[in-house]
């Protein structure tokens, strides 16, 4: 199938997809590095302020916002805080299924990333494992995400789940069978094993380095 026919197919029929995952903001800032700093051999970046000039919605989010560009009724389903609230609102992810944490200070990993120009020169990334939350206050998150998704897919028209684990917390400490049978066709984006917590899915799209991480194995066919 090409593009234009799946886009003739998706302008005929509205497809309900559901993403669960990890939320995390990509930031981009402009800089420039025209010299060596004398105390290591690292460039020296300069600007005329510390702000942004593009923050995006990343991870899971990221996959929510591509389908914006398509006729898909799309239903979001992870953490946010108040800054990442705000950055996704502006580029319109509804987060009506998305869970708050508690804590208002606590929020999503954060990616910064540096350019001079179009060229790449480093990336921050800003965040604590499992949000620095405890075992017991990132269970009932998740079980508050959880809930809202099951809730939602008690109708008889199954969507099309794509869990998108960014291994941010969503998906940590996840028991062995999680994926639901029920539901209609899953698509898994691993991050991270055990291997075994996504047993039953549809379909199983690890990138190379997830794939040898996963199963030990160098061959795809193995």
């Amino acid at each position: 199938m090409n593009i234009i026919d799946f886009i003739s197919l998706v302008e005929k029929k509205k497809p309900r997809i559901c993403v669960v995952g990890d939320s995390i903001v990509d930031e981009y800032y402009q800089v420039q590095a025209d010299r060596i700093s004398p105390e290591f051999p690292i460039p020296v970046m300069t600007s005329s302020d510390s702000n942004s000039f593009k923050s995006l919605p990343g991870g899971a989010a990221n996959v929510v916002y591509q389908f914006s560009h398509f006729n898909v009724d799309v239903k979001y389903f992870s953490l946010v805080g108040v800054y990442s609230k705000a950055i996704f609102r502006d580029h319109n992810i509804n987060m009506s299924y998305c869970v708050d944490f508690d804590d208002q200070s606590v929020e999503v990993p954060i990616k910064r990333r540096f350019y001079d120009g179009d060229f790449p020169l480093s990336r921050w990334d800003v965040e604590s494992e499992n949000y620095s939350l405890s075992d017991s206050e990132l269970a009932d998150h998740q079980n508050r995400i959880f809930d809202l998704f099951y809730n939602v897919n008690t109708t008889s028209s199954k969507p099309v789940v794509i869990f998108s684990d960014y291994d941010k917390g969503v998906f940590s400490n996840v028991e062995e069978g999680f994926v639901p049978l029920d539901v209609g066709i899953t698509i898994i984006d691993p991050k991270k094993g055990p291997i075994e917590r996504w047993a039953g899915c549809s379909v199983f799209k690890p990138n190379a380095k997830e794939a040898l991480s996963l199963s030990g194995l160098h061959d795809w066919r193995e």
